[in-house]
């Protein structure tokens, strides 16, 4: 199913998927059609271990939890009863290692005025921007694992998590579970576990994420997670505002990167866009990542020679570094115009090619069917269910591996949660290469 989150003027949607040839719409049917929040982001995990994926939607004010009955229903669950926030985004994994799923909630900012104030500028009133408010404290819900939450944010062990949030992605480096949140113009986040005091510890400069190459704290939209140098470790690529350029963050030692935006060639390309949803794929299952990137602005600048609809995106694997696709060589669609939001990767016609579908701002979601010529490449999908810890098993790795023409090769996976921008991808991990895969480790 394909989950839509929406604003108040408009219920949330379901789309149900059909035998991959079509998607119908069954919002009424699924119970959710009263849902008219004003909606941001959406998490999808199995938060009470049924074996049926729930939804968790981000709103402007009160967040709300649909718990999947296994029927194609939901029912609207109870949360705590704590104060609204603007939640951005959001993911479901396990934060405290107890196996019950919790939440991460990401939140913007947090001024009383926030919807209400009228921002001056030197010709009168103009659009407010992040600098014009205080940033908001994001927000953990712990799970007790019978159906109820409660607020468990400070479980962090120095301050509450502060920012002007936008992404999050939760990963595994080592053997625990990995907080990043992008934030608006203000420092990023890293968090790590410590399984013996239960807490998190915020460590964003020291680990190199915090701030570019450059030390700029930079206007943060979307996050992607891949290994796309194939060197064993990940890095994470993080979309930006105009004239700022995306930036890629590499894995040097465990919980250290390094900005290598230049030696990966995303500068330049990126610097005249303004970036938001993004996802590393293997589009033609050639072993090689693909970079996706959603762009449009914020506000209608056109009238002043600025953009507003830009074209997407999509980069290809270069051997050292990403080339960028020239408009309209992988699909009419290239070429065209758009203010892009979210992007979640799926295979929704099970041919083992990753999807990809694409929120826009001022125009319908739209879903991209992958049509790459993938001739004799090897593939798998593989999709993972928890013992011990929840059922999404999130930070499970997988490395495939196997022997070609160039000799051996190896290949690191990873499930991952929130990754993408205010969107979940479907939890599989997709894995292809030109010569057979011999082998498939699951860690």
């Amino acid at each position: 199913k394909l989950w839509q989150a929406q604003d108040d003027r408009h219920h949330d949607r379901v789309f149900l998927n059909r035998m991959g040839q079509r998607l119908e719409e069954v919002s009424s049917v699924a119970g959710i059609a009263e849902e008219q929040g004003f909606g941001q982001g959406v998490a999808v995990g199995d938060i009470n271990s049924d074996g049926f994926p729930d939804v968790y939607v981000a709103n402007t004010h009160t967040n709300e939890l649909w718990i999947n009955n296994g029927d194609g229903t939901f029912s609207n669950a109870e949360l705590p009863d704590i104060s609204d926030a603007w939640t951005t985004s959001c993911m479901i994994a396990d934060l405290n290692g107890d196996g019950d799923p919790d939440v991460y909630d990401v939140n913007y900012v947090s001024d009383d005025d926030v919807f209400d104030r009228l921002c001056q500028g030197e010709h009168g009133t103009v659009m407010c921007t992040p600098y014009d408010f205080t940033a908001a404290r994001d927000r953990i819900l712990l799970s007790a694992g019978d159906g109820t939450f409660s607020d468990g944010t400070d479980v962090f062990s120095d301050t509450a998590p502060i920012g002007k949030g936008l992404g999050v992605l939760g990963f595994r480096s080592g053997d625990a579970l990995q907080i990043f949140v992008a934030n608006d113009t203000t420092a990023n986040l890293y968090y790590q576990h410590d399984a013996d005091s239960q807490s998190w510890a915020e460590s964003a400069v020291a680990a190199g994420l915090a701030y570019s190459g450059g030390g700029k704290a930079e206007a943060c939209m979307g996050i992607a997670f891949a290994d796309c140098d194939q060197d064993g470790s990940p890095e994470i690529h993080v979309t930006n505002f105009l004239h700022e350029s995306n930036t890629i963050y590499s894995t040097i030692a465990p919980s250290l990167f390094e900005d290598r935006t230049l030696t990966f060639q995303l500068h330049e390309s990126t610097l005249p866009v303004l970036g938001f949803g993004t996802q590393f794929l293997d589009a033609n299952l050639d072993g090689r990542q693909e970079l996706f990137v959603a762009n449009g602005h914020t506000e209608d600048l056109s009238a002043e020679g600025t953009p507003y609809q830009m074209s997407p995106f999509l980069f290809e694997w270069a051997g050292e570094g990403f080339a960028l696709h020239e408009p309209g060589h992988v699909g009419e669609w290239s070429s065209e115009k758009m203010v892009g939001r979210a992007v979640a990767r799926l295979d929704w016609n099970r041919d083992g090619k990753p999807d990809l579908a694409v929120g826009l701002l001022d125009a319908p979601t739209f879903l991209l069917t992958n049509e790459s010529d993938s001739g004799s490449n090897s593939w798998i999908s593989v999709s993972v269910t928890g013992r011990e810890s929840g059922r999404d098993a999130i930070g499970t790795q997988i490395r495939v591996s196997g022997t070609g023409a160039s000799g051996a090769w190896s290949q690191l996976h990873q499930i991952t949660a929130g990754d993408g921008y205010q969107c979940s991808n479907q939890r599989v991990a997709f894995a292809g290469c030109q010569s057979p895969i011999q082998q498939v480790e699951i860690v």
